[in-house]
């Protein structure tokens, strides 16, 4: 392919970073004039490996010019991010730390050295690098979720959505990451029995002894919470008697062109059911395959009125179909 000049080649390498075609940007490399535009067009490959999770291969690219990158505040946050992905939180911490001192303007350095913090037990320490990103970003919600969950000493792998196991490998393959999102009710009252049934009736799933442990197969005294095994997998799904916050479910059901009721049927949620998948030994397919399953379970309740997941809101019918095309 011919470019008009370097600058539409530079140009088409950010595109392809957005679309996390790496490939593209690879195979253009040659093409590139100088340093500068290689370090550019690395930063895009990391960039694209990171959007796929693949954060072994960002870390990868990132040190083939960490000359260049030493210095840039973008550069030490995304090798900050591949280590910490890859629970190399001692090795992340001093790149983070540098990309606040580098560019103390830049709001995500900050946001990847509170989590290193807070991953390190530096709670007060984590708390001020987030609101030091706060203060950059006027109100952006990953921050004030950020502060408010390690304010509520919600543990690591909840604050970053980071499985402590992540990074490790079996038989060639990653193992999987957390998956979570919320089943909106609109009445306050969940039958966890009734879930389970379902997940039994329509999935074959049934609870099973903890790793190392005897599970508890009984919901919680009001029956609002289930924690529970598949194999070796933790599944929790608990009831939050309240809506989901800062009206993020409303916003984010906008995003669903093929549900036009979208936005006015979540306005109407009153509660929602946190539903996670914490897997240990499941690639990142087989996770997602077993929480798509748990969520339709959810949805067979006579109150579920949508799902908050993947960065939408779908319809109860919509997303039982197509879990049952597995």
């Amino acid at each position: 392919m011919e470019y008009s000049g370097i600058e539409a080649l530079m140009q088409q390498i950010r595109d392809w970073a957005e679309e996390e075609d790496y490939d593209a940007i690879i195979e253009v490399l040659p093409e590139l004039e100088t340093p500068g535009q290689y370090y550019e067009a690395v930063l895009s490959i990391a960039y694209a490996y990171l959007n796929q999770e693949m954060y072994e291969d960002a870390e990868e690219w990132l040190r083939k010019v960490e000359e260049q990158g030493c210095m840039s505040g973008v550069w030490n946050y995304r090798l900050a991010v591949a280590l910490m992905h890859q629970m190399k939180l001692d090795d992340a911490l001093p790149y983070a730390k540098n990309a606040t001192r580098v560019e103390a303007d830049y709001p995500w350095g900050w946001l990847v050295y509170s989590k290193l913090l807070y991953g390190k037990e530096k709670t007060e320490e984590a708390l001020q690098a987030a609101r030091k990103g706060l203060e950059l970003t006027s109100g952006d919600k990953e921050f004030v979720s950020l502060i408010e969950d390690m304010s509520n000493a919600l543990s690591f792998a909840e604050v970053t959505g980071i499985d402590l196991n992540n990074g490790d490998t079996e038989n060639g393959e990653r193992r999987g990451g957390t998956f979570c999102g919320s089943v909106l009710l609109n009445t306050v009252n969940v039958d966890m029995e009734r879930i389970m049934y379902d997940l039994k009736e329509d999935w074959g799933i049934v609870s099973t002894e903890a790793p190392g442990e005897q599970v508890n197969d009984d919901p919680d005294e009001e029956g609002t919470t289930k924690v529970f095994y598949v194999g070796d997998t933790l599944v929790a799904i608990s009831l939050m008697p309240a809506k989901v916050p800062d009206n993020e479910a409303e916003y984010f059901a906008g995003t669903n062109y093929m549900w036009p009721e979208a936005v006015e049927i979540t306005k109407t949620h009153k509660a929602h059911l946190l539903v996670a998948v914490l897997p240990r030994e499941l690639t990142p397919v087989e996770a997602g395959k077993l929480y798509v399953k748990v969520v339709a379970a959810c949805l067979k309740q006579p109150n579920a009125i949508g799902v908050y997941t993947s960065g939408t809101v779908f319809q109860p019918e919509f997303y039982i179909e197509v879990a049952d095309m597995m």
